[in-house]
């Protein structure tokens, strides 16, 4: 499987939550690397009211990191979910002061958990109890849908470089 349907799809269903518009267009890039599908993968995806998201995602990094990093008028926010703390930075002088003047920095941490087995958990919940599931049909639908034009972008960008290289 290639790397935007294993890792970055859940990026993509966190980022269509925070920003809750339509994508108007999406520019993606991936290469294979050490297996026969795409093992990094970058995308720009922009959305209808103007938000701007870039997802990278990769499986052979030497250093583990995930993170989602939000930029607002007078606030960055940055999760850091590898060691569970969030960041925010606001331009308004409150909290701990940084060297920037005028700015402050807010750090928080959260509880660690398995995500993979708290999908499962959440699943599992829902169906036993007859309850509405945390990530919806249409979530997912919606997840999956950009993913695979991720996916088809880079795959189309790989066979025409391969095909313009036969031809020089």
């Amino acid at each position: 499987m290639d790397v935007v349907l294993d890792l970055m799809i859940h990026d993509i269903d966190i980022i269509l939550n925070l920003v809750n518009s339509e994508v108007k267009s999406v520019h993606a890039a991936g290469v294979r690397v050490v297996s026969s599908r795409v093992d990094i993968a970058n995308a720009r995806l922009v959305f209808e009211n103007g938000c701007v998201a870039n997802i990278t995602a990769s499986r052979i990094s030497l250093k583990s990191m995930r993170k989602t990093r939000i930029f607002q008028k007078h606030t960055y926010i940055s999760v850091d979910y590898g060691h569970h703390e969030i960041d925010i930075v606001r331009k308004d002088g409150k909290g701990a002061q940084l060297p920037i003047p005028g700015m402050s920095l807010e750090r928080t941490s959260f509880e660690e958990a398995d995500s993979l087995e708290s999908e499962l958990e959440a699943f599992v919940r829902s169906v036993r109890l007859r309850e509405a599931p945390l990530v919806s049909g249409k979530d997912g639908r919606n997840a999956l849908q950009v993913a695979l034009s991720i996916t088809d972008q880079i795959e189309d960008a790989n066979k025409r470089f391969l095909r313009d290289k036969k031809k020089s």
